[in-house]
Protein backbone atom coordinates (compact mmCIF):
# COMPACT_ATOMS: atom_id res chain seq x y z
CA UNK A 1 0.00 0.00 0.00
CA UNK A 2 1.40 3.45 -1.00
CA UNK A 3 0.71 6.69 0.99
CA UNK A 4 -0.94 9.82 -0.66
CA UNK A 5 -0.83 12.71 1.16
CA UNK A 6 -3.71 14.47 2.81
CA UNK A 7 -2.82 17.62 4.58
CA UNK A 8 -6.69 18.44 5.62
CA UNK A 9 -7.30 16.01 8.11
CA UNK A 10 -5.56 16.36 11.85
CA UNK A 11 -4.04 13.14 12.73
CA UNK A 12 -2.26 12.80 16.00
CA UNK A 13 0.30 10.00 14.93
CA UNK A 14 1.91 9.03 11.54
CA UNK A 15 0.57 6.07 11.79
CA UNK A 16 -3.03 7.43 12.58
CA UNK A 17 -2.46 9.59 9.06
CA UNK A 18 -1.35 6.11 7.08
CA UNK A 19 -4.47 4.43 8.43
CA UNK A 20 -6.70 7.46 7.29
CA UNK A 21 -4.96 7.33 3.82
CA UNK A 22 -5.27 3.84 3.72
CA UNK A 23 -9.32 3.92 4.24
CA UNK A 24 -9.17 6.72 1.61
CA UNK A 25 -7.54 4.81 -0.84
CA UNK A 26 -10.40 1.78 -0.32
CA UNK A 27 -8.05 -0.74 1.16
CA UNK A 28 -10.17 -2.66 3.36
CA UNK A 29 -9.39 -3.01 7.22
CA UNK A 30 -7.75 -6.80 7.26
CA UNK A 31 -5.16 -4.90 5.28
CA UNK A 32 -4.78 -2.19 7.08
CA UNK A 33 -4.57 -4.70 10.02
CA UNK A 34 -1.69 -6.31 8.09
CA UNK A 35 0.18 -3.71 6.85
CA UNK A 36 -0.08 -1.55 9.83
CA UNK A 37 1.29 -4.41 12.09
CA UNK A 38 4.18 -5.02 9.89
CA UNK A 39 4.85 -0.74 9.53
CA UNK A 40 3.55 0.29 12.66
CA UNK A 41 4.50 -2.63 15.54
CA UNK A 42 3.12 -1.47 19.33
CA UNK A 43 0.16 0.72 17.45
CA UNK A 44 -3.46 -0.11 18.24
CA UNK A 45 -4.51 -0.70 14.55
CA UNK A 46 -8.22 -1.38 15.39
CA UNK A 47 -8.04 2.10 17.23
CA UNK A 48 -6.44 4.18 14.70
CA UNK A 49 -9.12 2.85 12.20
CA UNK A 50 -11.77 3.67 14.70
CA UNK A 51 -10.54 7.06 14.67
CA UNK A 52 -10.42 7.37 11.18
CA UNK A 53 -13.96 6.51 11.16
CA UNK A 54 -14.53 9.31 13.60
CA UNK A 55 -13.48 11.30 10.97
CA UNK A 56 -15.37 10.30 8.39
CA UNK A 57 -18.78 10.62 10.37
CA UNK A 58 -17.46 14.33 11.77
CA UNK A 59 -16.59 15.60 8.00
CA UNK A 60 -20.51 13.99 6.89
CA UNK A 61 -22.06 16.48 9.24
CA UNK A 62 -20.37 19.33 7.73
CA UNK A 63 -22.19 22.50 6.11
CA UNK A 64 -23.29 21.59 2.99
CA UNK A 65 -21.56 25.27 1.56
CA UNK A 66 -18.40 23.87 3.41
CA UNK A 67 -18.43 20.71 1.18
CA UNK A 68 -19.79 22.29 -2.01
CA UNK A 69 -16.31 24.52 -1.68
CA UNK A 70 -13.94 21.76 -1.46
CA UNK A 71 -15.95 19.93 -4.18
CA UNK A 72 -15.46 23.15 -6.31
CA UNK A 73 -11.39 23.62 -4.94
CA UNK A 74 -10.93 19.54 -5.78
CA UNK A 75 -12.27 20.30 -9.59
CA UNK A 76 -10.23 23.11 -10.00
CA UNK A 77 -7.07 21.72 -8.58
CA UNK A 78 -7.71 18.73 -10.86
CA UNK A 79 -8.04 20.86 -13.92
CA UNK A 80 -5.35 22.37 -13.29
CA UNK A 81 -3.49 19.34 -12.77
CA UNK A 82 -4.74 17.82 -15.73
CA UNK A 83 -3.79 20.72 -18.18
CA UNK A 84 -0.48 20.78 -16.92
CA UNK A 85 -0.14 16.92 -17.89
CA UNK A 86 -1.75 16.98 -20.91
CA UNK A 87 -5.08 15.52 -20.03
CA UNK A 88 -7.35 17.81 -21.98
CA UNK A 89 -10.14 15.42 -22.43
CA UNK A 90 -10.05 15.36 -18.73
CA UNK A 91 -9.66 19.16 -17.91
CA UNK A 92 -12.60 19.34 -20.43
CA UNK A 93 -14.62 16.76 -18.10
CA UNK A 94 -13.70 18.89 -15.33
CA UNK A 95 -15.00 21.59 -16.66
CA UNK A 96 -17.88 20.26 -17.23
CA UNK A 97 -18.56 19.03 -14.24
CA UNK A 98 -18.11 22.78 -12.39
CA UNK A 99 -20.35 24.22 -14.96
CA UNK A 100 -22.96 21.42 -13.94
CA UNK A 101 -22.77 22.71 -9.95
CA UNK A 102 -22.59 26.05 -10.86
CA UNK A 103 -26.60 25.47 -12.02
Amino acid sequence: MTSTSNSEIECKTPADQQVYEWLIAGHTTADIRQAGAKKYPGENIDALIVSSLDKFADMASADTAVIRGWCLEAYRDLYKRMVAIGDYAGAIRAVKELARMAD
